[in-house]
């Protein structure tokens, strides 16, 4: 072991020692016991932890691997996160996998996981983990692929599925012919295809079932294969088959300012007990009339005719919407007049400023990032762009951080306004955005609000002098 992991070791031990030391008992402690240390590459080791609570209240403990994604681990069943909930006073297991993802050679390793409570006191746990045989690596590799499948959330059986499956091949193995198999009678499919050395792809199926398939779930096993042998640990997940209410596309017949719509309403349930609700707005329902009766009701931020259902005997109900909008023409005229003085007098130019990696020192800012986002939003290229922004006297620039971003061409330091950051951009294209960024430092730690004032940008467009602000940016101490 390297000089400087004796260091790190000898420094945690020192620390999880100190508590002691200074008459503090620690939380919770944990126990390791091995069921299974030596495995093959494609096997997994197999130890039950226990966790003993000395809280005087029940605690949530996380358990996650500190050396991801060489080695993971994983509970049976699965749990995501993988946590314990135990009793003051009392003692809780749980078998943990070890998995080694990224390890491709015999021998003895250090795994080491973290438990933490839910009051941020964490210990650190060394496993020790061997390989014993590399039979199934392939050309120097395990084929590992990590497979994420998406259906649609719930299905509606009116509709073609579609099945979105990602693949990641995690290695540099090339999988001539990964087989994956969605397995279901009802939204089950199968793909064949190739991955590139650590190449991620993503596939799409589209699935037709039946529009009368009921509603429900179901259970979709995920599995694939390379030479017939699997190369995940199948998954199961459940998808549900949607209750629907369809009401369908209605027949408009159209005349001057004046619409007459005509709905057919269907549901795969003959009790169905639920409204039917068709968008309007508070302007519309002044001009509209609806048969049979409905009532205007505001639902989720919007507002609707809600008509209670009185299906026939085939499950259907007719509706019927008629709109006048003839009193609305001086209103549209008037907005589109008012839509076209904004587009054309708005400014080409954006500017938004915004701050990021707040750091806070004794309580107030000590540090922070500042990004100003310049768009052409213009049907023209903009050329010769002055971008200027001020810093307040109670805060530095620092300058190292232009490496890698647009340079300022000039700094100016102001006894009042502070210092006076200039940027020329030479030319933005139509829709293309650059970003400038800095970082400031406070003299002394700024406590309460701090304010970026807003920046400014100055060119020509259309022959005229133009001038854009952007923002400025509260940041709470």
């Amino acid at each position: 072991m390297k000089t400087a992991e004796w260091g790190k070791l000898v420094l945690m031990a020192a620390l999880l020692l100190l508590p002691a030391a200074m008459g503090q008992k620690a939380s919770f402690s944990v126990k390791v016991a091995p069921i299974l240390e030596v495995i093959p590459l494609e096997g997994r080791a197999v130890y039950d932890l226990s966790i003993t609570n000395h809280d005087s209240s029940t605690q949530e403990y996380r358990i996650y691997s500190l050396n991801f994604p060489d080695w993971d681990i994983a509970t049976e069943p699965l749990l995501n996160p993988i946590t314990l909930t135990v009793d003051p006073a009392k003692t809780g297991t749980v078998r943990i996998y070890v998995d080694p993802i990224k390890v491709f050679s015999e021998g003895t390793y250090d795994v080491p996981i973290n438990v933490k409570s839910q009051k941020g006191e964490s210990h650190k746990i060394p496993l020790e983990a061997t390989i014993s045989s590399t039979a199934s690596v392939v050309k120097g590799y395990i084929p590992t692929v990590i497979l994420n499948v998406k259906y649609p959330d719930p299905i509606d059986p009116r509709v073609p599925v579609k099945i979105q499956v990602r693949a990641d091949n995690q290695n540099r193995l090339n999988i001539t012919e990964l087989r994956i198999v969605l397995d279901n009678p009802v939204v089950g499919a199968e793909i064949t295809d190739h991955l590139e050395p650590l190449e991620e792809k993503t596939f799409e199926v589209t699935k037709e079932i039946s529009p009368l398939t009921p509603p429900g779930e179901l259970a979709v096993m995920t599995r694939a294969y390379f030479r017939d042998k699997s190369v995940i640990t199948p998954l199961v997940q459940k998808v549900r088959i949607m209750e629907y209410a369809d009401l369908g596309e209605p027949e408009v017949e159209s005349k001057f300012l004046k619409t007459e719509r005509s709905y057919t309403f269907r549901t795969n349930n003959p009790a169905y007990e639920g409204s039917i609700d068709i968008p309007t707005s508070l302007l519309e329902t002044l001009f509209t009339s609806t048969h049979p009766r409905a009532k205007t009701v505001k639902k989720e931020g919007g507002r609707y005719f809600e008509f209670t259902p009185a299906l026939n005997g085939k499950g259907e109900m007719s509706i019927q919407i008629n709109r006048n909008f003839r009193p609305l023409v001086v209103i549209l005229v008037l907005i589109a007049i008012s839509l076209a003085l904004y587009y054309t007098n708005r400014s080409p130019l954006t500017l938004k400023k915004s701050a990021d990696h707040v750091k806070r020192h004794e309580g107030g800012i000590a540090e922070l990032k500042v990004l100003i986002n310049v768009r052409n939003r213009s049907t023209q290229r903009l050329e010769n762009i002055e971008v200027t922004d001020t810093i307040s006297n109670i805060a530095n620039l620092e300058k190292e951080l232009y490496i890698g971003t647009l340079q300022p061409v000039k700094i100016t330091h102001h006894e009042r306004e502070g210092v006076i950051v200039r940027w020329n951009v030479d030319k933005l294209d139509v829709g293309e955005e650059r970003v400038i960024t800095y970082k400031i430092k406070s003299r002394l730690a700024i406590l309460g609000d701090f304010t970026l004032k807003a920046a400014v940008a100055r060119f020509k467009a259309n022959n005229r002098d133009v001038l854009s602000r952007s923002n400025s940016v509260s940041i709470h101490a």
